[in-house]
């Protein structure tokens, strides 16, 4: 005979929500207790996280995460509603993949037939299905936010938090539109740093020389107002380089060569 504690437990999940009327918690936890009298299991413990959380992924809320902890093979989880565990097709596929893998059959209220059973070979047909789609509108997803940003890095509008160095990104109005975007200018303090690590390079000076140049000669800063590295001085050469044949002040494979042949002189005279 089965112990309490070799049984599969039962647990409740509930996330509370702005519109109290419709999905409060004292609601879904008597819909989720009803769901369970059906089944003929005790719940055993709920889980219960505020509404505030509900742009986070399930695991990354603090309830969502001991409920993750404590969680068994072959244990059930009972939800009232599907929104109250993910609000994406994705994030709910995440969820199956990795609930999957425990054998941990999903109830959920709301949908008619809403058992993710992996034991079942019909459910766990449409959880592999479920998965294959999601994991497929990732993709789509994360290919056209690579084409959004490509086209506004294109037109020169910001694309990132940070425009290369040199470079800053500042509000203007586009003339088409009328609408405000953040277009790359030259960030002339920038440039100054990198002609202060450029130039003295070109003259000879060794990598920790320039950077005890900039930190304490001429005060200068990282963007996250830190002191320069000697690996982030080889960096400001090579992006002032790149400045220099952006200007046509020299061809850009010659130039990086140059600043690779000097480096690879300091490392052998090292």
């Amino acid at each position: 005979m089965d112990t309490p504690s070799d049984r599969p437990r039962v647990y409740g999940y509930i996330r509370a929500s702005t519109d109290k009327q419709v999905a409060s918690p004292e609601t879904q936890r008597e819909i989720i207790e009803e769901y369970a009298r059906r089944l003929g299991r005790p719940v055993d413990a709920f889980y219960v996280d505020p509404a505030t959380s509900g742009k986070k992924p399930l695991f990354e809320r603090i309830a969502g995460k001991e409920l993750a902890a404590g969680i068994r093979r072959g244990d059930h989880v009972i939800v009232a509603r599907l929104d109250r565990l993910s609000r994406s097709f994705v994030g709910f596929a995440h969820i199956l993949d990795a609930w999957v893998k425990l054998k941990v059959v999903l109830h959920l209220c709301d949908m008619p037939g809403g058992v993710f059973d992996p034991e079942n070979p019909m459910s766990e047909m449409m959880i592999g299905i479920l998965i294959v789609f999601a994991n497929y509108e990732r993709r789509l997803i994360s290919q056209r936010t690579r084409e959004g940003l490509a086209a506004r890095r294109q037109r020169g509008e910001r694309y990132c938090r940070w425009a290369e160095y040199g470079w800053r990104w500042e509000k203007r109005t586009d003339p088409g539109s009328g609408q405000p975007v953040n277009v790359k200018v030259p960030d002339e303090r920038e440039r100054e740093i990198l002609r202060k690590a450029v130039e003295p390079r070109a003259a000879g000076h060794t990598l920790d020389a320039i950077r005890q140049h900039l930190n304490y000669r001429m005060r200068a800063r990282t963007r996250t107002g830190g002191e320069w590295a000697t690996n982030r001085i080889s960096f400001l050469i090579r992006q002032g380089l790149r400045l220099l044949a952006e200007s046509d002040c020299g061809d850009p494979d010659e130039l990086l060569d140059s600043a690779d042949a000097s480096e690879e002189l300091e490392q052998d005279s090292g």
